[in-house]
């Protein structure tokens, strides 16, 4: 069973009850974190200066006790990846070769993703073009660590009775300015020294998997030098298109739905026209603060899975539907009753569920 802090223990109680009384589970994953635990763990020297050290925007812990994997998947941001204890085994695939790979459909365009493949057994019938996928292979033991960029196609499998990994996400940046850290020494500082983005104090809202709030101050600046200013049509615009002229990768849109986006708008625009005015200046745009930009992050990007409410997310049948083909069901298998699938065949399709 596979445990994934961001720095907490806060929805821990439930899962650790399964944990104790069965060492059978093994891949489930919790959100949260606590400050407690950030000086108990060193950055990396080069995330310490320039522009680094201003871009880590948070940081996981994940315990397993052993015999875990994952799906192959991407993530969204760029991730060093450090182990305590035991071994860690990676498959690593690069992106350019994601049109070979079969990918779960999502509802939005995202830099995350997981594909459909099983693997413990990789369909090569149902799914042929996935052995054109050349692929690469790492292995981790206590003391390594990994750079995993961002969008970069890994599926991990963990050993060892205790193994223990942290990992470190920073801003999928584009340009750095490093001229600091040709003059500084080296050194490691606890995590609950950096300048990290995204904090939680234990109550309310967490914010794991947030909108990455330097992106948006630039995508809002961007809307507001090419319109003069930032308007509820600018936001409504930018919200559909859901584009990021960095690297020219599609984001995730907001949902489409317009009584959603204009509550959404309507939030956003409180935010930022603290003059009531109907638009906001670029030097406005300009003068936002870190906390401002996390505030407004949080709206664009709720999940309601953060919340206190749930403790994890809540699914409609299209999303079901569209993660029941992980279980990779033989084919012309008769109707079958699902609350019969065997309990391996709900963990893929609830490890799906996550992903989406």
């Amino acid at each position: 069973m596979e445990i994934s802090f961001c720095q907490s223990f806060v929805q821990v109680v439930c899962i650790l009850v399964h944990l104790l009384s069965s060492q059978a589970f093994t891949s489930q994953h919790i959100a949260g974190h606590r400050e407690e635990l950030a000086s108990d763990i060193l950055v990396l020297p080069f995330l310490n200066c320039g522009t680094f050290r201003e871009r880590i925007l948070e940081a996981n812990l994940w315990w397993s006790s052993g015999g875990t994997r994952s799906l192959l998947h991407r993530d969204a941001d760029n991730a060093i990846n450090c182990l305590l204890n035991g071994t860690k085994d990676w498959v690593l695939v690069d992106p350019s070769y994601e049109d070979l790979i079969p990918i779960a459909k999502e509802n939005v365009d995202a830099y995350g993703g997981f594909s459909l493949l099983n693997p413990d057994s990789v369909n090569l019938e149902r799914f042929p073009s996935f052995q054109q996928v050349p692929w690469w292979y790492a292995n981790m033991s206590a003391g390594d660590c990994l750079f995993l960029p961002y969008g970069y196609w890994h599926q991990v499998r963990s050993h060892g009775s205790k193994n223990l990994a942290v990992s470190v996400l920073f801003s999928r940046l584009q340009e750095v300015d490093l001229k600091e850290c040709d003059e500084a020494a080296p050194e490691f500082i606890a995590l609950s020294k950096s300048q990290m983005v995204f904090h939680y104090d234990g109550f309310g809202d967490q914010t794991m998997g947030n909108t990455d709030p330097f992106e948006l101050k630039d995508m809002l600046l961007e809307v507001c030098q090419e319109n003069g200013a930032v308007r509820q049509l600018e936001l409504h615009q930018m919200m559909l298109a859901g584009y990021n002229e960095l690297d020219g990768l599609d984001i995730q849109p907001a949902d489409r739905d317009v009584e959603i986006n204009k509550e959404i708008i309507e939030q956003l625009m409180a935010v930022l026209d603290q003059s009531n005015s109907g638009e906001v200046s670029c030097d406005v745009i300009k003068s936002l603060t870190l906390d401002t930009l996390t505030v407004l992050a949080d709206v664009i990007d709720h999940d309601p899975a953060n919340t206190e409410s749930y403790e994890y997310a809540r699914y409609d049948a299209s999303d079901i539907k569209n993660a029941l083909p992980v279980i990779s069901l033989p084919r012309g298998s008769p109707n079958i009753i699902i609350a019969n699938l065997p309990f391996a065949k709900w963990r893929q399709v609830l490890c799906a569920l996550k992903y989406m």
